[in-house]
């Protein structure tokens, strides 16, 4: 069965190089978000502090670093990276991720 025009123009745009690049570029910072995600967490489970003076000296930003030694994917975003997490939205995840732990 062939399919439909609309399915065949939805086979066409997917396999278009700039937007296989977009999606592919949207789920490696999907990807960097949760080892983000997931280093907050860790920080915030065992009681450490996140933010320091600087942001290269962020407990955040420095246990990143050490993961990114075994991702490359990672170690190339961090690279690239210009922006951090500011204080207010990382105190936000971190409230949120809080709750979750303490909700059953």
């Amino acid at each position: 069965m062939s399919p439909s025009p609309l399915q065949h123009k939805a086979i066409l745009v997917r396999d278009t190089p700039p937007l296989n690049n977009l999606i592919s570029k949207l789920n490696q910072s999907s990807t960097m978000c949760i080892d983000v995600l997931e280093s907050l967490h860790f920080l915030t489970r065992q009681d450490l502090p996140t933010s320091l003076h600087s942001d290269t000296d962020r407990n955040l930003h420095q246990l990143l670093h050490l993961h990114a030694g075994d991702s490359a994917d990672l170690a190339n975003w961090m690279i690239r990276q210009q922006k951090w997490l500011g204080h207010k939205t990382e105190a936000e995840i971190i409230e949120i991720t809080v709750l979750a732990d303490v909700e059953p």
